[in-house]
Formats: C-alpha cells, structure tokens, sequence
C-alpha cells in the first residue's frame, strides 16, 4: 500500500517541513497541491529547472506521485488558455519525474444539453491526455463537482480512449450519492482509476460536515479493503483541506490518525 498526502492540507509549510513530516509518519509520496499557498506551478521555485536537483535530494526516497492542478475542461474556462497551461504543466511533471496531474471535469451546467457538455470536456481531456502520450505523464479527471455519477464518467471515459488518460477518485464526492454502495460505482472504473483521495465526513441532512479521520461515516477501511483486493495499486493520498477550512486541526496532527489507520489495513 502506498501513501501520500497532499500539500493542501498544510498551506503555511514550507518542503523542508512538508518532507520532514512525511518521514516522520511514513508515507511514500508528497501530492502537489500547491506550496506555502502558490497554486501556481510555474511559481513554485522548488520545481525549477535551476531547483530541482536540491529538491530530489531533500526527497530521498520519497516520490512526488501527483500534481494537483486548477485546470478545468468545462464551459467556464478559456479552452486555449487551459490546453495551453496544461502542456506546460505537462512538461513540467515530465522534466521532474511526476506521472499524475489532476485536472477537474468539473460542471454541466443547468441550461447545457448533458451530451454536449460530455463531448466538450472529453475533448479538452483528450488533447491534454494526446500531449501527454510518450512522457510518463497521465492526466487524470478528479471525481468532483457534477461528475461523480457514473453513467457521466463512464461516458467521459469512453470518449477518451487515450493510454495517458485516468481517474482520481475522491470517495468524499461519491459517498454523498453512492454511500456504502461505493463498489457499484468504482468497479466499472477501475482499470482508469490510478489515485484516490481519501477524508472523512458525516453525512448531514443538507451537506456534510468533515471528520477526522476514520471517525466519520465514509466506509474508509471497506472502500480501501476492497480495492487492495480489487488490485488497485496506486497511491490513497490523504486530502486534508486545511487551505480551505482553516478552521481543521493542523495537518502534523491528523496526519498520524491517517497513517496508522491505513497501515492497519495494510
């Protein structure tokens, strides 16, 4: 079993501090959301062509198995602007060694005809994903917004037949429709799904409202039991969203409830 955690969770850290905690509690990977706050990639000095090197030797030993990107392929966005930006990231994660780029679908928006909204997204993923053939980079559609029903994402990945093309699932986004029947929504995916992100909730009436780890309502330890049996081999990255909800417990102490809990599973 591998474990990540993602810089979403500690926006104020600076790498030394965000290395050290992942070799303090374990982990294998660190997931890129960001750095101190700077969301942008090509602001992140640590990812430079001139900073690299030091920043493989403060890794040592463990990967960057992701970056998660703002890109989205819906109707909201510029779609030059975002193809543009998405092959520079591309080349990027290819220069430094990370094979994952998340990206977010992310609306079909009330007054779009359904299919429509489909094939445009499909086709924004799609070139990215042709981009990104030949340099072990994969772009991967998070499990987000509107596009967490199946039938919807079933849909995107057919019409996207590209090898460098995946799945993030983020099991907080289909607990709210699919509850404890997760695997009637995973299993058809499965062969596209290469990371998920893993939290906690408890389900309200309106929403939810975010636990700590494994002491909410998502069926974490069957959800990661069944895809370990299912051969999943990726990463189950730790999505804390301290940059979000500053008002959650640091991440140094939620991230020791999070390993010990997957490493009794595995």
């Amino acid at each position: 079993m591998k474990l990540s955690f993602s810089t979403l969770g500690c926006p104020s850290w600076d790498l030394p501090r965000v290395v050290s905690e992942a070799k303090k509690n374990g982990v294998d990977g660190i997931e890129l959301r960001g750095l101190q706050g700077e969301l942008d990639f090509r602001k992140i000095d640590a990812l430079s062509p001139e900073r690299i090197g030091e920043t493989r030797a403060l890794l040592a030993g463990l990967d960057i198995p992701s970056f998660s990107s703002s890109l989205v392929m819906d109707r909201s966005a510029d779609r030059e602007e975002t193809l543009r930006d998405g092959r520079d990231l591309i080349d990027l994660c290819s220069r430094d060694g990370i094979g994952l780029i998340r990206v977010f679908g992310n609306e079909i928006f009330p007054d779009e005809d359904e299919k429509k909204a489909l094939a445009h997204i499909s086709a924004g993923l799609e070139a990215l994903a042709g981009y990104a053939e030949g340099k072990n980079v994969s772009i991967l559609l998070e499990v987000h917004g509107n596009l967490t029903n199946l039938d919807r994402l079933r849909a995107i990945s057919d019409a996207v037949p590209s090898p460098a093309f995946g799945i993030l699932w983020d099991v907080a986004h289909t607990d709210k429709e699919y509850k404890d029947r997760f695997a009637d929504f995973y299993r058809p995916l499965l062969p596209r799904i290469r990371h998920v992100h893993l939290k906690d909730h408890f389900r309200l009436a309106e929403g939810t409202r975010l636990a700590d780890f494994g002491t909410g309502e998502i069926p974490l330890r069957a959800i990661v039991e069944s895809l370990l049996e299912d051969g999943y081999q990726g990463y189950f990255s730790l999505e804390w969203e301290k940059m979000w909800h500053p008002e959650l417990r640091d991440l140094s102490e939620e991230l020791p409830l999070f390993t010990a809990y997957m490493r009794e599973i595995g």
